[in-house]
């Protein structure tokens, strides 16, 4: 199961934007914000949102040692929490509250929109399938993946590095992969994904595009600026050294 969340986590964004059609991005409420005590209270009323980021949340329990995966049976309470959506974990685009149920021992994904397209779906289901399996068989054979592994875990990539390294690392065939990066490349810049950084996914997985968007934000006069600081700083050290350095 670690490696199962690990992947998961570490994939969440791309995901989000692969689980559907081509053109079809993820619907405009899917990705919540975390609401914490009264503000939570008050906008579980109103709030649409039902496939909530978690990567974030998975990643530091992972890294803090307290991951814990168990099912829970509330009773008429749970009935009560999910009739008003204050059970927050059941609305996350993985809904793991069943895992350790003998009744129902299920992981649900959350975040496809819904389609009557038997293509869709069957499509969905292979990518959910890949990615789990892909988790059984690094357990099993870890030393298979160990490549594919150190390649998808770079986070000094940019966000299409990211997503090639991803389907590299779950599905074999080239044809497979095609159909999800098409569905990735046409929602990527979405207006729904924009500031995902203030959201639940994991942060800082493929930095370079990070870096590329906030070059593009900063206005031209202050890279100037910058560079003009930076020469000034490293002609004066240039002088006493008798070596001259310009960018």
């Amino acid at each position: 199961m670690k490696n199962f969340l690990r992947l998961y986590a570490e994939s969440e964004e791309i995901l989000y934007k692969m689980c559907n059609d081509k053109n079809n991005a993820i619907r405009k409420n899917a990705i919540n914000k975390d609401f914490k005590g009264i503000t939570h209270l008050i906008s579980a009323t109103w709030r649409n949102g039902m496939a909530a980021p978690s990567g974030k949340k998975i990643l530091k329990h992972i890294n803090d040692g307290t991951l814990n995966v168990s099912y829970k049976k509330f009773g008429k309470l749970r009935m009560f929490a999910s009739k008003y959506k204050l059970d927050e974990r059941r609305y996350s685009g993985l809904n793991l509250t069943n895992i350790g149920n003998s009744k129902k021992n299920t992981i649900e994904f959350r975040m496809a929109n819904g389609t009557l397209n038997p293509e869709v779906i069957k499509q969905n289901v292979f990518l959910y399938a890949s990615l789990i399996n892909t988790a059984i068989q690094m357990t099993d054979n870890p030393l298979i993946y160990n490549g594919k592994l150190t390649e998808f875990y770079k986070t000094d990539v940019t966000e299409e590095q990211k997503v090639n390294n991803f389907l590299n690392l779950i599905m074999d065939y080239p044809e497979d992969r095609q159909i999800f990066f098409d569905r990735w490349q046409s929602v990527k810049n979405d207006k729904v994904f924009e500031n995902n950084y203030k959201k639940g996914f994991a942060q800082n997985r493929f930095q370079r595009e990070q870096f590329k968007k906030i070059t593009e934000r900063t206005p031209i006069t202050l890279i100037k600026q910058a560079y003009s600081y930076i020469n000034q700083m490293l002609s004066k050290t240039s002088e006493k050294g008798d070596v001259f350095y310009d960018i």
